[in-house]
């Protein structure tokens, strides 16, 4: 879910592309390491990306846990704001609404993120040994692959490989 103030930055093209950048890069350092990435994304804010581990012998990537939007409390507002307004100012038109919706965001402790990290872990171990999380075994990227290649010779709109995978299209864009 994201806040106000991400929805504000992502309401632009450039802010957006910026957001999925840098989820990309917390999803590729989770993935690389196996452990929760903590990092602070292009606004100036601290983000958290914690993998989720098949918890098998190969330790199979399954998807992530994120958690974002944290002020630090070790630095100013008045700092942290004028990194967000420095990072943010070329492709927002109204720094006032965003200014707002800064200062509702809470200042947390480094101590807090780390425990908040290891919180999640421990909701993702009790989520798998419940088995309420689990690898599909129909795997989609293997099946679109093989219809794909049965129909090559074909025009293939996303709507038609999505009917004949029995997904929805935004399913299959995922």
């Amino acid at each position: 879910m994201t806040n106000s103030f991400c929805q504000h930055i992502q309401s632009t093209a450039v802010g957006k592309a910026k957001c999925d950048e840098c989820d990309m890069y917390g999803f590729h350092q989770a993935k690389v390491t196996g452990k929760p990435c903590v990092y602070q994304c292009h606004a100036g804010l601290i983000e958290v990306c914690v993998p989720i581990l098949s918890g098998q012998r190969n330790d199979e990537l399954l998807g992530y846990v994120m958690m974002g939007h944290l002020l630090d409390d070790q630095i100013s507002l008045g700092s942290q704001w004028n990194t967000v307004y420095q990072n943010c100012r070329h492709f927002i038109t109204d720094m006032s609404v965003l200014n707002h919706q800064f200062f509702q965001l809470i200042p947390t402790s480094r101590a807090s993120v780390g425990a908040l990290c290891h919180v999640l872990q421990i909701c993702i171990e009790h989520l798998l040994l419940q088995k309420l999380i689990q690898r599909n075994r129909d795997d989609l990227w293997q099946r679109a692959q093989a219809y794909i290649d049965e129909n090559l010779r074909e025009k293939l709109p996303l709507s038609e490989i999505a009917q004949a995978l029995s997904v929805s299209i935004s399913t299959l864009n995922r």
